[in-house]
């Protein structure tokens, strides 16, 4: 059984209400508030017997792994990592409203890095994840930054894959590279099982969920509480 049956559910997909999209509406880089939950509990999550690919412990979450997009100096002493959904409204609003004031007075003075990492709720989050998957460094929080802030376009759009390769043309990928990173399966089963491990190993069931000094936040804080926490962790 494919990861992606037991991680999303078939027919179980994450309904995100109208209202919460159109509340929270064009977002790009920051927090609001509540956390979106994903449409299992951890018990379903556990049954997946992934192919091939590594189980990460409860420390290992806490580190930057293979493939990890990382926001910051690699040697910073303090690290968030961020698990996130490019179809959860708060999550977009954290990285419109809260991430660019870590960014600024936290990240690029070379006190925190932050560790990025898809937390797909549905089936339009994960191609977005995947196509994301297609930039490096810069380029990829570039790409993610599009993607939040266009979010109330394409989420709601019939066929989101067109909004995505559009969207993409304009970073310089043609429309087939862009339909190749969307269906690359190797790059699918390493974000699920980022996905699971974090649901093993941590508990997270929601987007967006922080962990920051061994402690995992679920739900967008806010800048002044998240500023505290990362002060409390030694920035």
């Amino acid at each position: 059984m494919r990861m992606w049956k037991i991680l999303i559910g078939l027919g179980g997909l994450l309904a995100l209400g109208a209202a919460g999209l159109a509340t929270n509406g064009m977002l790009a880089l920051d927090d609001t508030a509540h956390a979106v939950r994903a449409p299992m509990d951890a018990g379903d999550a556990g049954t997946a017997t992934p192919d091939a690919l590594t189980t990460a412990s409860a420390g290992d979450l806490a580190q930057v792994q293979p493939g990890d997009h990382v926001l910051g100096d690699a040697d910073a002493p303090v690290t968030i990592v961020e698990y996130s959904s490019l179809t959860c409204p708060h999550c977009a609003t954290f990285h419109k409203e809260t991430l660019p004031r870590i960014k600024k007075n936290f990240i690029e003075p070379g006190q925190v890095k932050l560790i990025f990492r898809h937390y797909p709720l549905d089936r339009r989050a994960l191609k977005g994840a995947l196509l994301t998957e297609c930039f490096d460094g810069r380029r990829f929080f570039s790409m993610l930054n599009i993607l939040y802030m266009k979010q109330m376009q394409w989420a709601r759009a019939e066929d989101p894959e067109a909004h995505f390769r559009k969207l993409a043309g304009m970073a310089g990928l043609s429309p087939e590279k862009a339909d190749a990173c969307m269906t690359d399966s190797a790059k699918q089963d390493r974000i699920l099982q980022r996905q699971l491990d974090a649901r093993r190993s941590a508990d997270i069931k929601a987007t967006p969920s922080f962990i920051i000094d061994g402690e995992v936040v679920e739900g967008n804080p806010g800048y002044e509480e998240l500023a505290k926490k990362l002060r409390d962790a030694g920035a």
